[in-house]
């Protein structure tokens, strides 16, 4: 059980901090527009990683677990019919992101402490990248598809392929080459919509090419019963996403408070926090697919098993980056700016916040595990509490400091939900698993 789950674990660890570091190499790039730019980016940073965490691991956890668990129970026409489902469920949930996004964007943005030329380039960019979410909602739809039939190493490559295009085309539509004067920070968000579109069309040829266990009827059938089973799941997982980017965001609003230098060290500061989410979604996404698998099986055991193991991992994994994070802070913060301002309130976050991580990282494995059980319950309450205890103690506090060390407090409480969850063995009996 060990080495399968830390095998899976990392191919597809190696897939999530591919996927993540397209969106990093783009802040980087934005950042050489200067400080503007960056403020800019910051403020829609927390969006995007919403929609990505609720396309990807909520809705998308919802998709691979419920096929994970068709396929253990030998419900090859289930699985079939799970794909159109889920393409429906992404094209939905993608217009309504688009919808919300362009029409509120700028107002939140403003409320978050945007203003002048930083907010203006934040809704610039927001404009570009929130049209196409569709598209990005159908590239998490199919990747969950793709790994929930187990072919985490076909996931992997396209996504690690695409990550390696996006290095010269990020540039170039940002900056321009010779004649072409390029497009600003609006042309980050447009390379980030040209990986999506190339992701998804690999995927969809994969998927509908009727290879291996997915095997999508045509003409095209919906089932209600299974779009339930991935919304029962992907909701429930959606207020977990949404809380940890709330977080951030509310985070980001205290720091934008401070002004504009504060705000810009804490987005580049925070975006390594973010990052634990693809981190422990590499461990704990594929131990969710297992955990599904055995459990529709009827292997209660071996499921449980494979939760500890990939916990433990995930706890190990996340705390290596941030006691890394916290002893050499300017290692990362100096990727994003040179500001000295900037640079202190982001040493002060990751010295603080650092050695914290690893709660955060069983706490988001625990979930992904609960995900494959169906009983949900723990993990949304705890990760509503980790916002309750970060967001109050950070009101409370009223300085940076106070305020970062908050947000570590609440990750430690996040985890102890999750782990009282695996304790219990909430989800992993007889009954659950038919």
């Amino acid at each position: 059980m060990v080495p399968l789950v830390l095998g899976l674990g990392a191919t597809n660890a190696a897939l999530q901090l591919a996927q993540a570091a397209v969106g990093l190499l783009e802040i980087a790039f934005i950042a050489r527009l200067g400080l503007d730019a960056l403020a800019g980016a910051a403020l829609v940073f927390p969006f995007l990683a919403l929609t990505v965490a609720v396309s990807q691991g909520a809705i998308g956890g919802g998709i691979a677990v419920a096929l994970a668990r068709a396929i253990g129970r030998g419900r090859y026409d289930d699985a079939g019919l799970i794909a159109w489902c889920a393409l429906l469920v992404a094209i939905g949930f993608g217009g309504v992101t688009a919808a919300v996004m362009l029409t509120c964007g700028g107002a939140v943005f403003a409320a978050m402490g945007g203003e002048g030329e930083g907010l203006a380039l934040a809704i610039r960019y927001a404009a570009v990248l929130f049209a196409g979410a569709p598209l990005i909602w159908t590239f998490n739809a199919l990747l969950a598809l793709v790994r929930g039939a187990g072919r985490i190493r076909l996931a992997a490559a396209v996504v690690c392929g695409g990550a390696v295009m996006m290095v010269p085309l990020s540039p170039l539509l940002i900056f321009g080459a010779g004649p072409w004067p390029g497009l600003g920070i609006a042309g980050g968000a447009t390379a980030l919509l040209v990986y999506y579109l190339g992701g998804s069309i690999v995927f969809a040829c994969v998927i509908w090419g009727r290879t291996g266990a997915i095997r999508p009827p045509w003409p095209p059938r919906l089932s209600l019963r299974l779009t339930g089973v991935i919304l029962r799941v992907g909701l429930l997982s959606a207020l977990v996403a949404g809380s940890t980017n709330l977080t951030v965001a509310v985070m980001t609003t205290f720091a934008g408070a401070s002004g504009l230098e504060a705000l810009a060290g804490y987005g580049a500061g925070a975006r390594l926090e973010i990052l634990l989410v693809p981190l422990s979604a590499g461990i704990g996404i594929p131990a969710g697919v297992i955990v599904g698998t055995n459990l529709g099986a009827g292997r209660v055991a071996r499921a449980k098993a494979a939760a500890w193991v990939a916990t433990a991992a995930g706890f190990a994994a996340a705390e290596a980056v941030g006691l890394a994070a916290a002893l050499m802070p300017g290692a990362w913060i100096g990727l994003f700016t040179a500001d000295p301002e900037a640079v202190a309130v982001g040493t002060l976050y990751l010295t603080t916040t650092g050695p914290f991580y690893g709660f955060f990282g069983a706490a988001f494995v625990c979930y992904c595990a609960a995900q494959a059980t169906g009983r949900m319950l723990l993990p949304v309450a705890g990760a509503f509490a980790r916002t309750a205890v970060a967001a109050g103690g950070g009101a409370l506090a009223g300085h940076l400091g106070g305020t970062f060390l908050a947000i570590g407090v609440g990750m430690a409480v996040f985890a102890a939900f999750g782990l009282a969850g695996l304790v219990l063995s909430v989800g992993y009996t007889a009954a659950d698993s038919r």
